[in-house]
């Protein structure tokens, strides 16, 4: 294998000697001449000079470059010695709880309203995935800011609502892995945002690790504060209350979908469910609701349907159903549809409190509410869905009635 090549500097003292001009009082120009050189020579890590010195002062500009040429080296040296990967992580605590604190950072869609990054430039375009919630959630950045850039960030990994990992891109740059994670404490939610960097194989870029603490840590202090103001600002996501749900008629139609396309899914089935009210003489008496069941196939079964004021014959498409009452638990979720799910495996933890005496495993699953029309209202902060768990009740309970 061949070494490096030596490497030269050549370099020359410059003097300077003033000139009156004949004939002109008072009058000088600087006349340059080169007076010295020296020529730096650095080979299998040794410096050696040649020089040629037509001045006293080339011993101390000898010692200069010396000086300058072993800093060079050392600061490259060190660079090559820093860490390559950098973290940066803050931490704050929102007066809310964790199921509040979770739905803006899990929907993407709510990054706008606290995430600095996003509210650098006003003119930043948005492209977002499929999923715009929860895992497999994503979107992608182009802005002409020098401090945005483009780029892409996905969210790979979501763990109740504890802890959700993101992993991010940058054009032209090495990629990072971005968590947050999130913890009850007294005062409300324990927030900690991190980040990991690969600030890759040269030494300048593990010499600007240094400052990704500072540069990037104040983002985050600023995104959490933003975050806290934000929740507290919005409708809380989640208010439980123990309820007797009377007993209604309802059309209704089942169908599988993909769990990526439930959306599309329910507006098939609701339009068949309101063409056959609109050519029949029933009429819809509250929000749609619906029923999920997930296949071993990976596809989901869904059941819609609409309360309607009377008995109705139906068709072999869209069926009537006489839905008995019961007693559930009822969750109040605001939100995009997408993190639904916390209501649920919130009304869960709610069920293992109350203890295995509550549990009705022989009555019908949970189901959703839709309450808020989305058509109408554009903020998916102020989308409500009412979510319901069934369960038995005890003699003497104290239940609240649902009004049909």
């Amino acid at each position: 294998m061949h070494g490096n090549p030596p490497f030269f500097i050549m370099v020359s003292y410059v003097g300077r000697i003033g000139l009156r001009s004949p004939g002109t009082p008072g009058f000088s120009v600087l006349h340059t001449q080169i007076v010295s050189s020296a020529t730096i020579r650095i080979s299998a890590g040794k410096l050696t000079f040649s020089t040629s010195s037509n001045g006293p002062d080339m011993k101390i500009f000898k010692r200069i470059l010396l000086t300058l040429g072993i800093l060079v080296v050392l600061v490259i040296l060190i660079g090559f010695l820093l860490p390559r990967e950098v973290s940066v992580s803050r931490t704050a605590v929102i007066t809310a709880p964790q199921w509040q604190v979770f739905t803006p950072v899990a929907d993407l869609t709510q990054w706008n309203q606290w995430a600095k990054w996003n509210m650098v430039d006003p003119e930043m375009k948005i492209e977002w995935g499929a999923v715009k919630m929860g895992e497999g959630a994503s979107y992608s950045w182009k802005s002409e800011h020098p401090n945005v850039g483009n780029g892409a960030m996905t969210i790979s990994e979501v763990k109740g609502i504890d802890k959700l990992v993101m992993d991010m891109e940058w054009e032209g740059q090495t990629g990072a892995t971005s968590s947050f994670v999130l913890t009850q404490v007294p005062e409300g939610t324990g927030v900690t945002w991190s980040i990991n960097m690969d600030m890759g194989p040269g030494p300048i870029g593990r010499w600007m690790g240094l400052l990704m603490d500072q540069w990037v840590g104040a983002d985050f202090e600023e995104g959490l504060n933003n975050l806290d103001k934000y929740v507290n600002a919005s409708p809380a996501p989640m208010e439980v209350r123990q309820v007797q749900v009377p007993a209604k008629h309802a059309l209704y139609m089942k169908t599988e979908a993909d769990p990526n396309q439930l959306s599309e899914a329910l507006a098939v089935c609701y339009g068949k469910i309101m063409a056959y009210i609109q050519g029949d003489e029933v009429e819809a008496t509250g929000a749609p609701f619906a029923q999920y069941e997930f296949k071993e196939n990976g596809m989901v079964e869904i059941t819609a349907g609409l309360p309607i004021n009377e008995v109705a014959e139906g068709t072999a498409e869209v069926g009537y159903i006489q839905l008995a009452a019961c007693e559930a638990l009822k969750a109040n979720y605001y939100g995009a549809y997408g993190g639904v799910n916390v209501a649920y495996d919130y009304l869960s933890e709610e069920m293992k409190k109350m203890g295995a005496a509550y549990m009705n495993t022989s009555g019908p699953m949970g189901w959703e509410e839709y309450i808020t029309d989305p058509g109408l209202e554009a903020d998916t902060t102020k989308w409500l869905t009412e979510v319901y768990i069934p369960i038995k009740v005890r003699a003497n309970a104290e239940l609240e009635e649902v009004a049909d």
